[in-house]
C-alpha cells in the first residue's frame, strides 16, 4: 500500500505540472523521481522470488558472492539439475561444500537427496556437491503461485515475473521452472518520446533482450502525455501491468485487457479497437497471422500501435510468411521483358512488397539499452526484398540508445516522417505505365 500510495503521489504531482512547470522541469521529475522509486519497487518485487524460494535455496541465492539483488533477470529450477542463477552479466550455479575433504568413494548416498542426480565436483580443499531441486521444493513452489495456464505460463501475484513450466513426458507432472524476474524500468524507452506521439511503433529482438521490458515504459510514457490519452494494454500473460485485479501502481492510468487464453489474444486486440475507443493500444508478442491481421486493422483505423514480436531484425521478419505484413508483406511478382531491361534483371520472378507497412516506425533491439530505428519502413523492406539488405538507408536508419534522449538531429527526421506511403513496386509499375500512355 505504501508503494501505490508513492506512485499516486508522483502521477498526481507529474499530471499537475503539465501546465505548470516547463518541460525541462517534467524530463527532471521522470529522470530522478520516477526512476528512483521504480528502482525501489523493482528490489522490493525481486524480494518477493526470493521468499518463494525454499530456505536452502533462498540463502544459497542471497549469500552467493556473485548476486546482485536489482540485476537479477531469471532462475532456473529443475528436479535433478543443478540450480542457475542469471542476472545482467553474470551467471551462476548453486554449490553445497562438505565440512571435509572427501572422496568420492566416502560420500554417503543419504547425504544426496534420491532425485538430485549426479552432480559432484571435487578439489583439493573438499567436495562440492551442486545444489539440485529435489520434487518436494518443486511442490513448495508450485503451492506459493498462481496455477498454470495453457501457454504454460503462471505468475506471482502481484508482480511482474513470470514463471513457466517444465513437465515430465506424461505433461501432468511438475519437474522444474524457469523463473523471470519482471520489472519497471522508468525511462529504458527515453529516447522513443517523439516516436510515441508520431505514430505506430514495432519492436523486434529475440527473446530475453528486454523489449517487453521497454514496452512497459512506453506504456507509461504515452499515459503521461498532455490529453490523457486513453492507453489499452492486452495483457496476454500478466506480464507488463502485473498479477493483479487492476494495472500495478506504476503503470498510472493505463487500461488493461486482460486474456483468458492465449489463442484469444488476436479477438481481445479486436475487441479492444472495437469497443473501448483506445488512443493507444499496446500488445506484446505478435506471434501469428491473426494476431498480425488485427494490428493491421488497427493501425488502419488511425489508433497509435505499439507491438513487439520475435524477430532478431527485419530481415528475419520478412522470411517469417505469417508475420511479414506487420511490414507490408511478401509477394512474388512477374516481370514483363520490358520491365526486366528497365530494372536491369535477369530473373522472370521477383519478391516484393504487396502492401504498406501498418507500422510507421520499426525498432529492432539487439541487445539492452541499444536499438536500430527504422523511419522509412517501406523503403527499408523494398531494399531488402531487392537488395538482401538494408543499404543506402543512412538518412532513415539510425543506431540509438534507448535510455537517452534522441540526438536533435534524428529526433527531427523522426517528427518530420509523414503519414504518406511509399508506393509499392507493383503501384510504380501502374503509375509509370500511365505516364507512358498520357506520353
Amino acid at each position: 500500500r505504501r508503494s501505490s500510495d508513492l506512485w499516486a503521489a508522483i502521477y498526481k504531482e507529474l499530471g499537475a505540472s503539465l501546465e505548470l512547470k516547463t518541460e525541462a522541469d517534467k524530463a527532471q521529475m521522470r529522470l530522478y523521481d520516477v526512476a528512483g522509486l521504480s528502482r525501489l519497487s523493482s528490489n522490493l518485487e525481486i524480494s518477493r522470488i526470493l521468499l518463494l524460494m525454499p530456505e536452502r535455496i533462498r540463502e544459497g541465492i542471497s549469500k552467493h558472492p556473485s548476486f546482485k539483488l536489482g540485476q537479477l533477470e531469471e532462475i532456473f529450477i529443475h528436479v535433478g539439475m543443478p540450480v542457475e542463477i542469471r542476472g545482467d552479466g553474470w551467471t551462476f550455479t548453486l554449490e553445497e561444500e562438505s565440512s571435509a575433504p572427501q572422496s568420492s568413494s566416502e560420500i554417503s548416498s543419504s547425504a544426496i537427496p534420491s532425485d538430485a542426480g549426479d552432480h559432484l565436483v571435487t578439489s583439493g580443499s573438499g567436495t562440492h556437491q551442486s545444489l539440485v531441486a529435489t520434487s518436494a521444493e518443486i511442490s513448495y513452489i508450485e503451492n506459493r503461485i498462481a496455477p498454470f495456464g495453457t501457454d504454460g505460463r503462471s505468475t506471482l501475484p502481484g508482480t511482474l515475473h513470470r514463471i513457466s513450466a517444465y513437465r515430465g513426458k506424461n505433461g501432468q507432472d511438475l519437474v522444474g521452472f524457469t523463473i523471470r524476474a519482471g520489472k519497471y524500468i522508468a525511462n529504458a524507452g527515453r529516447a522513443l518520446a517523439s516516436v510515441l506521439e508520431q505514430g505506430n511503433l514495432l519492436i523486434l529482438s529475440r527473446p530475453s533482450v528486454g523489449k517487453t521490458t521497454l514496452l512497459r515504459d512506453l506504456a507509461v510514457q504515452a499515459s503521461l502525455q498532455p490529453g490523457h490519452p486513453r492507453v489499452l494494454v492486452i495483457d496476454t500473460s500478466c506480464e507488463i501491468a502485473g498479477d493483479n485485479i487492476t494495472p500495478l501502481p506504476f503503470m498510472n492510468r493505463v487500461r488493461r485487457i486482460l486474456v483468458r487464453e492465449r489463442k484469444l489474444q488476436g479477438e481481445a486486440m479486436l475487441d479492444a479497437l472495437q469497443n473501448h475507443s483506445p488512443d493507444y493500444i499496446i500488445v506484446d508478442e505478435i506471434a501469428n497471422a491473426q494476431e498480425a491481421e488485427a494490428a493491421y486493422t488497427i493501425a488502419q483505423r488511425g489508433v497509435k500501435l505499439i507491438a513487439t514480436c520475435h524477430a532478431e531484425n527485419l530481415t528475419t521478419l520478412l522470411s517469417n510468411n505469417q508475420l511479414s505484413k506487420l511490414v507490408g508483406g511478401v509477394a512474388q511478382a512477374f516481370l514483363s521483358n520490358e520491365e526486366r531491361r528497365l530494372r536491369g534483371k535477369t530473373k522472370k520472378s521477383v519478391l516484393e512488397r504487396p502492401s504498406s507497412s501498418p507500422f510507421k516506425f520499426v525498432l529492432e533491439v539487439p541487445s539492452r539499452a541499444r536499438g536500430v530505428l527504422y523511419t522509412d519502413v517501406n523503403t527499408a523492406v523494398d531494399k531488402i526484398l531487392e537488395e538482401g539488405y538494408p543499404k543506402d538507408l543512412s538518412r532513415s536508419m539510425f543506431d540509438i540508445k534507448l535510455d537517452e534522449e534522441l540526438p536533435p538531429a534524428i529526433d527531427r527526421v523522426v517528427r518530420s516522417v509523414n503519414t504518406q506511403n511509399t508506393p509499392t513496386m507493383q503501384e510504380q509499375r501502374h503509375f509509370g505505365n500511365n505516364n507512358n500512355n498520357n506520353n
